[in-house]
């Protein structure tokens, strides 16, 4: 009599372990499903606004090379800008031609 009380005791131990076992696997497979779901959402949501930056980029590209060849002397002298009369350029004497070397 008193094996069999504890031989149903130990199956009842035994099956609320696996049901909770079972039930901790289920919660955590759920977790994930929903991360993974959740980090493909957010994906295809960066690339919906990378398309759109890039699209802007471009845009802007196109106005600067509008621009930047607009550019001439005319529209400098436009601007108030005048030839350099003195010109002088700077240069770096160094202790060897052709060496570099670092100064701290």
């Amino acid at each position: 009599m008193n094996a069999t009380k504890t031989n149903i005791l130990n199956t009842k131990v035994l099956f609320w372990i696996f049901a909770s076992a079972a039930l901790g696997l289920f919660l955590s497979y759920a977790f994930l499903v929903n991360e993974a779901i959740m980090n493909v959402v957010n994906r295809q949501k960066a690339e919906v606004q990378i398309s759109k930056i890039s699209s802007v980029t471009s845009d802007l590209e196109a106005k600067y090379i509008a621009l930047e060849n607009g550019i001439n002397l005319p529209l400098a002298y436009s601007k108030g800008f005048q030839d350099a009369k003195d010109v002088t350029f700077i240069t770096r004497v160094t202790d060897a031609p052709g060496r570099l070397s670092i100064r701290y």
